[in-house]
């Protein structure tokens, strides 16, 4: 049996329905597990994770996220802020602090390695 936790997701980069359309599909699929408490939505990417600005997704009507999901744009808010190790060490503590188990950054090149650079800080922390 899986530890209970929380998953945060965020989005950065260009706001395209594409990066809706993830997010939609993250929440519902989310939304099957019960280890997932509480599913949180990181307000303008890294940028807001990194000021503790959440919401909670599982309070979203799902007709509302099927509005957002046909919606061209970035629904949590994004940002260009590039990672690098420290920023993520500083996003793995706010992870710890809120019992975060699942992390899905949504967007491109710089999403990509954030979540490679948190995945390796994980795996070094146990």
């Amino acid at each position: 049996m899986a530890t209970r936790g929380n998953m945060v997701v965020a989005q950065s980069g260009g706001p395209t329905m594409v990066i809706n359309r993830s997010l939609i599909g993250i929440i519902n699929e989310a939304l099957k597990y019960s280890d997932i408490e509480y599913i949180l939505g990181g307000k303008y990417g890294l940028e807001g994770i990194l000021q503790e600005k959440f919401i909670d997704l599982r309070k979203e009507a799902s007709r509302r996220l099927d509005i957002i999901a046909r919606s061209p744009g970035a629904a949590l808010g994004s940002c260009r802020l590039r990672p690098d190790t420290e920023i993520c060490k500083r996003l793995f503590q706010i992870f710890k602090k809120y019992n975060v188990k699942y992390f899905f950054y949504i967007g491109g090149n710089d999403s990509a390695k954030a979540a490679s650079i948190v995945n390796k800080i994980a795996k070094d922390e146990n």
